[in-house]
């Protein structure tokens, strides 16, 4: 069963029997639709269809889609039987079989947390935040007994919050879903846990601090920053509504909680490999997408698929930052951007 209010269409919560994954793979160009997006041949982008296949008949069972996206148009589109997942309650999950197909939402997960990188970009082209440097107590008037608590706080800055450096422990599920069912806002519960290292000098992957960007968002702009996101971002890219996980207070899961169909995320990614630039105008600056490809850790990566926190894929001369970086969520949501070779992949999976 899909969650009402995401965008798609047709029958794709029909149980499904799996045929069997080495079954014989036919290649086919994906379907031209009015979205935006144009198609092409696999043969005229330079991509080996044999590994393809081979890869598409020996895939995992958990595999639910795989898009490429190469010189500008999208070459492969392929969509698979798997488990959709269905939220039962605010910290509960179930699971059902269906058959995926390019209008099938996908919860992205961690992949959530590159668009919330991008607001803040767009928040700073706009001047409603003044740069990276700027402390994040700013924001936080009304919180400022946390930060009394221990005076390193008050040094924690956007960049910290963007490169996962804020000093925060590390979070695991447990720490997460005790702020999603808690009885106080998220950002309150985030900016109220200890300081484990100072600012700036160590990474540690929280949820969390994803959530504090949207939040940050909502402040420096004055809307919330789902609506934020749909007009300054989405609606620039030609992506309709999609659908957001936002807790009782109004705070957008930032870190998790973004539902999106897979060709939608393919034009996210093409939007930083075109340097910000779509339809003629630039979405997002050149600088931002520029430092978006700059590593800032060796575990965490950049701001643009970031924090890339959870897998850093690098081609190449590992002096030269950001030839080639992906944005990996929590079973395997995937989104890989190679600046070099014009290449924008989604690889789906539970």
């Amino acid at each position: 069963m899909l969650m009402v209010g995401c965008s798609g269409g047709g029958d794709q919560t029909s149980q499904v029997t799996d045929p069997p994954v080495t079954s014989g793979y036919t290649y086919q160009i994906p379907d031209q639709i009015d979205d935006g997006i144009e198609v092409g041949d696999i043969h005229d982008a330079g991509i080996d269809l044999d590994k393809i296949a081979s890869l598409i008949n020996n895939r995992s069972e958990y595999l639910h889609g795989i898009l490429i996206f190469r010189y500008d148009k999208l070459v492969l589109g392929e969509y698979f039987a798997g488990d959709q997942m269905k939220m039962t309650s605010p910290i509960t999950w179930e699971t059902q079989r269906i058959q995926f197909t390019r209008s099938t939402p996908h919860y992205l997960a961690s992949v959530t947390k590159s668009f919330m990188s991008a607001l803040i970009g767009i928040c700073i082209d706009r001047g409603m935040i003044a740069d990276t440097n700027v402390k994040i107590s700013h924001f936080y008037p009304e919180y400022s007994q946390l930060f009394d608590l221990d005076e390193r706080k008050k040094n924690i800055t956007l960049e910290n919050v963007l490169s996962m450096k804020a000093g925060f422990a590390s979070n695991g599920a447990t720490t997460t879903t005790a702020m999603i069912a808690g009885n106080k806002p998220w950002a309150e519960y985030v900016l109220s846990q200890p300081l484990e290292h100072d600012p700036g000098t160590f990474y540690n992957y929280n949820d969390g601090l994803s959530v504090l960007l949207g939040d940050i968002v909502t402040r420096a702009s004055g809307q919330c920053s789902d609506l934020f996101a749909q007009e300054q971002l989405l609606n620039k890219i030609d992506i309709q509504q999609p659908f957001w996980d936002i807790s009782q207070w109004g705070e957008v899961g930032g870190g998790w909680g973004l539902w999106m169909i897979p060709r939608n995320l393919v034009k996210f990614g093409n939007l930083y490999l075109n340097e910000g630039w779509y339809d003629g105008d630039y979405v997002i600056s050149p600088e931002w997408v520029a430092s978006s490809w700059t590593r800032t850790s060796e575990v965490s990566g950049n701001f643009l698929l970031s924090p890339l926190v959870e897998q850093r894929l690098h081609k190449g001369n590992e002096d030269a930052p950001g030839t080639y970086c992906g944005r990996c969520g929590w079973a395997v949501r995937f989104c890989l951007a190679d600046a070099g070779s014009r290449c924008c992949i989604y690889w789906r999976g539970l």
